[in-house]
């Protein structure tokens, strides 16, 4: 599957998500401060952080799209 390029400066890593990344995603993901601004709804569980990494991201790489 494509992967996404990894970034990396000094300060910060850009790369793709992984599942171990469900409990940081969760933790953005559950705020409507955030989620107002994108395409998905707030979080509700941990679940929709997990579907979010593999349903959306994952097919998102599957078609070779960030």
């Amino acid at each position: 599957m494509w992967q996404p390029p990894s970034i990396e400066t000094e300060r910060l890593i850009l790369r793709s998500l992984v599942e171990k990344d469900a409990n940081d995603v969760f933790e953005y993901g559950k705020r409507p401060i955030v989620s107002q601004y994108t395409l998905w709804e707030k979080h509700q569980s941990l679940q929709d952080s997990l579907d979010y990494i593999n349903i959306y991201a994952g097919s998102n790489y599957s078609n070779g799209e960030p």
